[in-house]
């Protein structure tokens, strides 16, 4: 299909250029196609493309190799903000003659934060509190009180991470922004950077950007500034792509046909956006010849709402107008809503699949028990230190633990001596006796074979100081699973390696209704979508600001390629005012009470 006038200007701009682009208007396409202009015409140049998720950076990788070939993929780096400065941090150092680069995952920086509250504010709520510290480590604006709990509690978290010799991911794009403006850090090695979705970048992104932008590199950004929902994550939305265009005058460019959006669906998502007032004007049409359908349905308890929809979308057509599979989701604001749906799907035995769970391995408990277990398969002493200080032990000691295992892949047999221990006042001989007799006893258990034992000793080590009712369950489900692996310890922390880097995505029934909250709809789109719980609090909810709510409920109405459900429980409380904004008027009331 050729491209249309806009999407050729985007393709052919030759600097600097901002592309405001609207929901399913071939942004993707326009990125793979600029990319392709580029290299074929100068045989000089490099493109780098950046997004935000790995399957984000997959899906560009892999639509560029099959739209230029294997002979260009020397010539494009490809990969999310985090990766990309993460290599320029370990090309730094590699080249410094630095210890490899060690960043912590979001369960272990939380468990450092938690620590440093406990120890500088205790006497403050702690997870507002821990909000708070994690709000301003990503904002990068200090707290106004330079001598307040909230920014002792951030030095001591600074020096809980020295002290592992560790980044978390915050600190990845900080540092590398740091480096690339003082001149420390080389730039990406590209000619042109292509950024995907602009509007999502916070502060530390835009600064790494500008700084490559500062060292000569010609930027694209393509963005949609309506579709911005990541304030709470303080990405900038509408100012961070105003500011670039601004700042570099690029060439503005809008992309606003859309080849997903029925007319109807179109109608009124425009109506309810238009009414915020910091967003990039546009006009936005449809090439979608199906005028589509959009209803309001409102029923007296959440119960029959999940239970209407899910008959509802499960007795769509099987094909849809194009030969396609007819594909349906159900979203909502909140994972509470979604709960409420997949109860009464399975009561209906109507299939569904929930999407964007995190992978079994990745937080939590499981985790825990992987990285304790991995202290026994060469993986170092992190689990253990953790483990310390997650039983809030004295700062002696974990950091006694770290500097004294510091470059060991197996470092048991090591703490299981006296030797490092003779500098250990009483107080942390007494915190270390009972950490000292588990890895014995797990140890000993390996040492026999016993895998089961070693495995159960561990799970309940972490259920011990794990503060969660479903501790126990999980930590039994993770046992399971670790022990129903084949070959001995190192071998079965290998295999959960490679179930979470290649976790495959379940094969589920083509009839099958995905659920999933409004903000992780973003990117997907459905023949068929119903978003549920539109009810004043929840939707728009009365913890986050007007704008960013209109701006989410646009972007869950703009997943429906033809038909659109809008629903509410009055029992839940008054209608969202979304409805009135965007003079939708209600279809039913069903099942009210007797």
């Amino acid at each position: 299909m050729l491209l249309n006038p806009q999407q050729q200007r985007g393709v052919d701009s030759p600097g600097h250029c901002l592309i405001s682009a609207c929901p399913g208007s071939g942004k993707t396409r326009v990125l793979v196609e600029r990319a392709k202009r580029l290299l074929q015409s100068n045989p000089a140049a490099r493109v780098a493309t950046i997004t935000f998720t790995k399957d984000a950076a997959k899906e560009m990788s892999e639509r560029l190799e099959k739209a230029l070939g294997q002979t260009a993929s020397g010539r494009i780096i490809t990969g999310t903000f985090h990766s990309l400065a993460m290599k320029q941090l370990k090309h730094y150092r590699e080249n410094a003659g630095s210890p490899p680069l060690n960043v912590l995952s979001e369960d272990q920086s939380y468990i450092l934060r938690r620590r440093a509250w406990q120890a500088e504010a205790s006497e403050q709520p702690e997870q507002q509190f821990l909000k708070e510290m994690a709000d301003a480590k990503a904002s990068r604006i200090p707290p106004q009180n330079p001598k307040g709990p909230l920014a002792r509690a951030l030095i001591s978290y600074q020096k809980l991470l020295f002290e592992q010799e560790a980044y978390d991911f915050d600190d990845l794009i900080i540092q590398a922004a740091n480096g690339l403006h003082s001149g420390i850090l080389d730039p990406i090695d590209c000619t042109h950077l292509l950024v995907d979705e602009m509007q999502d970048v916070d502060h530390t992104q835009y600064s790494w950007l500008m700084a490559h932008v500062d060292r000569g590199k010609i930027l694209t950004c393509v963005g949609d500034d309506d579709q911005s929902i990541y304030g709470f994550r303080h990405a900038l939305g509408f100012t961070a792509m105003r500011a670039f265009a601004d700042e570099t005058e690029a060439e503005e460019i809008t992309l606003g046909i859309t080849y997903r959006c029925s007319a109807s669906v179109l109608t009124y998502a425009i109506r309810l956006i238009i009414k915020n007032r910091e967003r990039i004007r546009k006009t936005i049409t449809t090439n979608e010849s199906d005028p589509g359908a959009v209803v309001r349905k409102d029923f007296y308890d959440e119960a029959e709402e999940a239970k209407a929809a899910g008959l509802f979308l499960n007795s769509r057509p099987n094909i849809n107008r194009k030969g396609e599979q007819c594909t349906a989701a159900i979203l909502a604001r909140t994972n509470n809503v979604l709960r409420s749906a997949e109860v009464m799907l399975t009561s209906a035995n109507v299939p569904y699949y929930v999407k964007g769970k995190p992978n079994f391995w990745s937080g939590g408990i499981p985790e825990k028990i992987r990285n304790l277990l991995g202290a026994f398969a060469g993986r170092g002493s992190r689990g253990i230190v953790m483990h310390l200080h997650e039983e809030q032990a004295c700062r002696d000691l974990t950091s006694a633990v770290s500097n004294a295992t510091r470059g060991m892949d197996s470092p048991v047999p090591f703490l299981l001596t006296k030797d490092w221990q003779k500098n250990l006042d009483k107080k942390a001989l007494q915190a270390w006796a009972p950490m000292a007799a588990s890895l014995l006893t797990v140890s000993k258990k390996l040492d026999e074979a016993d895998y089961e034992g070693a495995i159960n000793h561990i799970a309940g080590m972490t259920v011990a100081v794990d503060r969660s009712q479903k501790a126990a369950k999980i930590a039994e489900a993770a046992c399971q699973c670790i022990l129903g692996l084949q070959g001995d310890v190192a071998s079965k922390i290998r295999a959960i390696d490679l179930m979470e880097r290649f976790d495959k995505k379940q094969e589920h029934d083509p009839r099958a209704i995905a659920l999933m909250t409004l903000h992780g709809s973003k990117g997907l789109e459905f023949d068929y979508v119903w978003i549920m719980g539109m009810g004043h609090g929840l939707l728009p909810h009365m913890d986050s600001p007007i704008e960013e709510e209109r701006r989410l409920c646009y972007v869950g109405m703009t997943r429906a390629k033809t038909h659109l459900t809008l629903s509410t429980a009055i029992e839940e409380g008054v209608a969202s005012e979304f409805f009135q904004e965007m003079v939708l008027p209600h279809e039913v009331l069903l099942r009210a009470p007797d």
